[in-house]
């Protein structure tokens, strides 16, 4: 089963980084993508956290590396992601955007 959503402001994180670190304080400074990341994570508003599938962390990638999404003062990473969250907990991206500089 899968639920269609828009989360607005959720804030991208580094799997990786947020595997290793769980639940800290900062975590989106902390665990904020790099260029050279390529799973994905992101924190909602309430302050779940759920992994991007693969083709969600394609399009994370290509558009963090594009300059589509970047940190904002904070060095938090946030964008508008539309999608589906899948039952293994993973959500299936459909886009990914950040204010008006284009759609993934």
């Amino acid at each position: 089963m899968s639920f269609g959503a828009v989360w607005r402001g959720a804030r991208l994180l580094d799997a990786s980084c947020y595997g290793e670190n769980g639940k800290v304080r900062h975590i989106g400074s902390m665990c904020a993508p790099t260029e050279s990341t390529t799973s994905f994570a992101m924190q909602t508003q309430m302050g779940h956290v759920y992994k991007l599938n693969a083709l969600g962390n394609e399009k994370a990638e290509k558009a963090f590396q594009d300059g589509v999404i970047k940190p904002n003062r904070h060095g938090d990473v946030r964008a508008r992601i539309t999608g589906r969250r899948q039952s293994n907990g993973f959500v299936a991206v459909n886009s990914i955007v950040q204010g008006s500089r284009g759609e993934y």
